[in-house]
């Protein structure tokens, strides 16, 4: 609220300058340290069962991390509108994401630094957490088991030889980076998958019936 304060005394509180404060004053602090927090609030969205429908429902779900409702907040009243029909219509209408699509990119990217930098104290930590993972099936609160659980939600578990043992496994995992591209890909479609909601389609529609008569 300091934020849109400020703004609005300047005279600056428009879209365009809006969400650029936002992103350098608010969102880089919704995204320090996520690197090392971000995995349990990954899983928090990654690992819950579908709908009825088959549906992930990430939108929905990542509407309710109290993080996000920071952005929704700052959204929706950048959209001088107190209550929004629908989420998904306020972020589209300012082209933005969900901060668990920040954090991911955040999480993986710091993986495969791990796994670049060998020989180092933090590489041998990162074995330790994944070779606590392998131990555990990954069902211990631990980072490395966050991260892999994760990784299996969304259908990119590494495909480990079957001949090897607990050390070959993690030998193999510590130098295994994570296609982010490909992963982040996935992400994304599941988080599409009921973005266009059946009653946003429903207002989209009305919405173009409303701008045809004018």
């Amino acid at each position: 609220y300091a934020l849109i304060n400020q703004l609005r005394r300047k005279g600056l509180f428009i879209p365009r300058i809006a969400l650029m404060c936002f992103d350098t004053q608010i969102r880089s602090i919704l995204l320090y340290g996520a690197q090392v927090w971000g995995p349990y609030f990954l899983l928090q969205l990654l690992d819950r069962p579908r709908d009825a429908e088959g549906r992930h429902c990430y939108f929905d779900r990542a509407m309710e991390d109290c993080m996000v409702g920071i952005q929704r907040t700052f959204l929706r009243t950048l959209a001088s509108i107190g209550r929004v029909p629908d989420n998904r219509l306020l972020f589209r209408e300012f082209s933005q994401e969900p901060l668990h699509l920040h954090w991911a990119t955040l999480v993986y990217h710091f993986w495969n630094k791990l796994v670049r930098g060998k020989n180092s104290i933090s590489h041998n930590v990162f074995r330790e957490e994944i070779r606590t993972a392998l131990l555990t099936n990954c069902t211990r609160p631990t980072w490395g088991s966050m991260v892999l659980q994760g990784l299996r939600c969304l259908g990119h578990w590494p495909d480990l030889p079957a001949d090897l043992d607990l050390e070959g496994r993690v030998d193999f995992l510590s130098t295994r980076e994570i296609c982010i591209e490909s992963v982040m890909f996935t992400l994304e479609e599941h988080f599409k998958e009921d973005w266009l909601s059946p009653r946003l389609l429903i207002l989209l529609i009305l919405c173009l019936m409303v701008a045809s008569l004018v």
